[in-house]
C-alpha cells in the first residue's frame, strides 16, 4: 500500500471536511435510540441496583447475571462512542474558530499548510 500524501488546498476545504465530519458524527448520534443524558441514568439505576442493605445492618453485594453485566457495559460502550462523536462534532467548532479568524486567528492558512499532516 503507497501512502499518498496531499497538501492543503484551501482553508474553505479543511472547514468543508470538518463539516462533513461534523455531520456524519451528529446523524450518527441521532441514530441512538437514547440520549447521553439518558444513557448516564441507565447506567446510575443499573449501577444502583447492586446494592441493598443486609438483616445485620452490614452491606449485602448480589450476583449479578451475565445479561445484567453485558446491559451495563453495552450501556457504558454506547456512551463512550456518544462521547467520541460529540467530541469530533465540537472539534468543528473550535476548528472553524481558528481557521476563520481573519487577522487576529491563532491560525492561518500559510501556518495550516505547515502543519505536519499537511506536507506533502
Amino acid at each position: 500500500i503507497r501512502m499518498i500524501r496531499c497538501g492543503c488546498i484551501s482553508v474553505e476545504n479543511e472547514i468543508g471536511v470538518l463539516a462533513a465530519i461534523r455531520d456524519a458524527c451528529k446523524e450518527a448520534l441521532q441514530r441512538y435510540p437514547t440520549t447521553l443524558e439518558e444513557d448516564k441514568k441507565i447506567r446510575d439505576k443499573l449501577q444502583g441496583t447492586g446494592e441493598g442493605e443486609g438483616g445485620e445492618g452490614g452491606r449485602e453485594e448480589k450476583q449479578h447475571s451475565g445479561s445484567f453485566i453485558k446491559h451495563l457495559f453495552a450501556v457504558r460502550l454506547r456512551m463512550g462512542e456518544k462521547r467520541v462523536l460529540k467530541w469530533h462534532m465540537d472539534l468543528y467548532d473550535l476548528a472553524v474558530r481558528l481557521l476563520k479568524g481573519g487577522g487576529d486567528s491563532l491560525l492561518k492558512e500559510e501556518d495550516l499548510c505547515k502543519i505536519e499532516m499537511y506536507k506533502r
